[in-house]
């Protein structure tokens, strides 16, 4: 029972991380498209420099 409640916690954690994760990628974009410098798109979305940086190149 106890085993079956932190797996539900678990799962429950990961989706909320994976829905962030599409929300900065998203906020990210829209910054890129609004002229935002890479530099604080990372300030404010908290990704990695790589992380922008393909989502530059997905988006030309």
């Amino acid at each position: 029972m106890i085993y079956n409640l932190e797996r539900m916690f678990d799962d429950m954690i990961s989706e909320d991380e994976e829905e962030m994760e599409i929300t900065c990628i998203k906020e990210a974009e829209n910054l890129i498209k609004m002229g935002m410098d890479l530099l604080t798109v990372i300030r404010i979305t908290g990704l990695e420099w790589e992380e922008i940086g393909s989502i530059k190149k997905y988006m030309n």
